[in-house]
This record gives C-alpha cells, structure tokens and sequence, in this order.
C-alpha cells in the first residue's frame, strides 16, 4: 500500500479533540498503515490540497462545510454540531449520551433536574430531546447556554431560582463551567445543594474550576479511530454511508459535582 497523506482539522485545544486525534493516530499505528498526517486548527488550502489523499475534520458551521465540500476531496467529518454537514460522519451517540445522563442521575436519587445547552447546536439538541425523554413525567428546567458574557446575567437567575437538590445537566462541559461559574455568582454551591453533569471529561476545565466535574466520556479516541477507518475505505472507493456513524458513551467519570452534601432530606444523594 502506497503512503497515504491525510489532513486532520481538529480543536487541539479541548481534550476532545486531542482523543480524536489520538484515536486517528492509533487506527494508523495499530494497523501498521503508511499514513503521513499533518494536522491543525485550519484547513489546507486549494494550493495544497492535492498534495493529500483525504480529510477528517470537526465541521464547526454552515460556512466550513461548504469551504470543505470546494476542495473536492475524500472526508469525513467528526463533529455533531451541524444537522447535515454535508459529508460521511463519525459522531457522537448524542440520544445516547442524554439517556445516560438521565439513568446516572435518577439513580442517585435526584428528584429536581435541569437542562443547560443551547439550540444553535445539534448535539445540544439532542442530548436535551433524550435526556427530557428519559426523564418522562419528571418536570425539567430548560437554561440557555450563555452565547456571550451579556448572557451570564440570566443563567445566573435560573440557577439562583432552582431547589435545593437539583441536578443539572450540561450538554458539555464549558457549559457546565458557565453553571459553576453562575451558581457562584448566585451564591448556590455546586456539591453543597445543586449538582452538575457534564460531557467530554475536559480535565483542563477542571483544573480552571479548582475542582473536576462529573463528565460523560463520548469516547472520542473511538470516534477518530473509525473515523480513520472509515476515510481507508471511502479512499479505496467503497460506498459513503447514508447516515452518521454514532458511537456511544463508554461512561460517567465520576467527581465531585454530583455529590450533594445531605441536610433534613434522606433522599438526597450521600456526599462521599
């Protein structure tokens, strides 16, 4: 097999991205390919992108995917954020990850809950639609994601408002962080009387917090790894499928920020 140069246009910043990364490193390792992988936040230009033999990329909005779809080359994308980018996809089991989200929960014993993404993005989306679904009759409020500083005011009202008890939910976790960050401008403690539940185990947002979150673990080296495997095979000419890849959570990762200190109630969950 002749070498095969691939492109890789991920967010090295977030530990998300870097096990995406990894897990495409690791599908080339493992199997011994003659990949050479050049990677970074930006895409190759239309000067450059003959010198490569496919793409795999987090399509971040509308204006990217069409800047990828002019290249006119072999990718695939590994984010969720977009309802249709347009290309192959290896993504996170969104419905999944809600559902997890909401069995975790419940079984510590939470009987008040809330929900914070926003609904500019798909993966928000749907992690909300199945965490609620799960939930069934159990009532659940909704809190926007703060889009800007000037929203921090409002999510910091909801979070001042909710009972005491109540776990929340976050579609990732730097909205998670925005509900730390809020809830302590509210004066409400996050592990003393309200819970919070992230995704992405960022353990660098744990380290800004000065402790680490409760997370979902996506399973993003998976992600890169059938990512990878999946561009092989659309290189040597096999069929694109007609619907996203999705790969479910491996798990909770379990800190601190879901453990609420009991007072009078005995149904809250004990601090460990």
């Amino acid at each position: 097999m002749r070498q095969r140069r691939v492109h890789v246009t991920c967010d090295t910043k977030s530990d998300h991205g870097r096990r995406i990364l990894r897990g495409i490193l690791a599908h080339a390792s493992v199997l011994r390919l003659p990949w050479h992988l050049r990677w970074g936040p930006t895409l190759p230009g239309r000067a450059e992108v003959g010198t490569f033999d496919g793409l795999i990329v987090q399509i971040g909005n509308r204006a990217q995917a069409l800047q990828v779809a002019r290249l006119d080359i072999p990718t695939v994308n590994t984010s969720s954020l977009l309802a249709d980018p347009g290309f192959p996809s290896v993504i996170p089991d969104n419905h999944a990850i809600g559902q997890l989200a909401a069995e975790y929960l419940t079984r510590r014993l939470y009987r008040s809950f809330a929900f914070v993404g926003t609904d500019t993005h798909q993966y928000s989306r749907e992690r909300g639609e199945a965490f609620l679904d799960a939930l069934g009759d159990q009532p659940v409020a909704r809190m926007p994601a703060a889009a800007s500083r000037s929203d921090y005011p409002a999510l910091r009202r909801a979070i001042r408002n909710l009972p005491t008890g109540t776990a929340i939910f976050a579609a990732n976790d730097y909205f998670a962080r925005q509900v730390v960050e809020a809830a302590t401008a509210a004066k409400r403690s996050i592990s003393g009387d309200l819970a919070v539940l992230g995704v992405d185990a960022e353990e660098e947002i744990g380290a800004a917090l000065g402790f680490r979150l409760t997370s979902i673990d996506p399973d993003a080296m998976r992600i890169g790894r059938e990512a990878a495997a999946l561009l092989d095979r659309f290189i040597d000419g096999a069929r694109a499928p007609s619907t996203p890849i999705r790969i479910p959570p491996c798990g909770v990762v379990e800190h601190g920020s879901t453990e609420i200190a009991t007072g009078d109630d005995p149904y809250l969950p004990l601090a460990l």
